[in-house]
């Protein structure tokens, strides 16, 4: 019998970003990347600029709750994230990866990114790490926008909404938090304005922090 997985591939599709910086490149310190020599682009905290895309699968085992990171091309184990219980995995702007179960939503880094530039593009790997957890009652949609990355507990009603920029400092910073009555529901990122088809929730949030939510279909 086969054991069930869910499987996803990150690092395949591009990002993209406003622009290449033309300044000169500051000198390496141990905290930051390695960028390939002439590239036009600081490499993120820990990674190292590849020539092409290095693409990972992210597999979650349902039976014993692991979480493995393959390298596409060696078809070999990169990392093992352990975990007590089954998860399911969504993919954020193909460079995160939201890992939940009844209890919480665990952010992972798989490593391997490709920023698109239009005439180039940047790759690049680092070492898979896990970057936080949010946890909650019943997390079951991840939904990204906005540069932000929305998390619905169905059980308790809430929307904990994560700041994107700040996943690639190793971090998960909250920015938002929104309150309602439990139940089947999603949580959009939007730009501008906050509302709800339920009852009106109680919201905390910094500035330009907004989020729409919505009762979701079974």
């Amino acid at each position: 019998m086969f054991a069930r997985k869910s499987v996803l591939t990150v690092g395949v599709v591009a990002l993209t970003i406003a622009g290449c910086s033309s300044a000169e490149q500051p000198t390496e310190e141990p905290s930051t990347g390695a960028a390939r020599a002439g590239s036009d682009l600081a490499a993120e905290a820990g990674s190292t600029e590849v020539e092409g895309p290095e693409p990972r699968l992210v597999i979650a085992d349902a039976d014993s709750g692991r979480i493995e990171v393959i390298d596409v091309a060696t078809e070999e184990s990169v990392h093992t994230f352990d975990g007590e219980n089954p998860a399911s995995l969504t993919t954020v702007n193909n460079r995160y990866v939201v890992a939940t179960d009844d209890e919480s939503a665990r952010l992972l880094d798989p490593g391997s990114w490709t920023i698109d530039h239009g005439d180039h593009t940047h790759s690049y790997t680092k070492d898979p790490g896990e970057i936080g957890t949010v946890n909650g009652d019943k997390p079951v949609h991840v939904i990204a926008g906005d540069r932000k990355v929305a998390v619905f507990f169905d059980g308790s009603g809430t929307a904990e909404v994560v700041d994107f920029d700040s996943l690639s400092k190793g971090e998960s910073t909250v920015a938002a938090t929104i309150d309602s009555e439990p139940h089947h529901g999603i949580a959009v990122p939007w730009p501008t304005t906050s509302s709800s088809r339920r009852a009106a929730p109680k919201r905390t949030s910094r500035p330009g922090s907004n989020c729409a939510t919505r009762q979701a279909k079974s």
